[in-house]
């Protein structure tokens, strides 16, 4: 899921930051980072991120929970047949 969530992510910023490309002049210029210029972000973008966001950092809770659980069993019970 989490990789749902990353693939997402990188889609929802390669469509953002390629229609800011296009808002600009045509040619190199358009190419080039330009760190002064501010990107657009649309309200529906916004959403759009914060929802991916909740649901990343949500995910990766329980994630995080479920490797302490398994590690704490893990370490707590004695290793049977292996």
């Amino acid at each position: 899921m989490l990789h749902r969530l990353e693939v997402a992510h990188d889609a929802f910023y390669e469509q953002v930051f390629h229609d800011n490309d296009n808002r600009s002049v045509a040619g190199l210029e358009s190419l080039l980072c330009a760190p002064d210029a501010p990107l657009e972000f649309s309200q529906q973008d916004k959403c759009m991120y914060w929802m991916m966001y909740e649901w990343f950092q949500w995910w990766n809770t329980c994630f995080g929970f479920l490797e302490t659980q398994a590690t704490a069993e893990d370490m707590g019970s004695p290793a049977e047949g292996r």
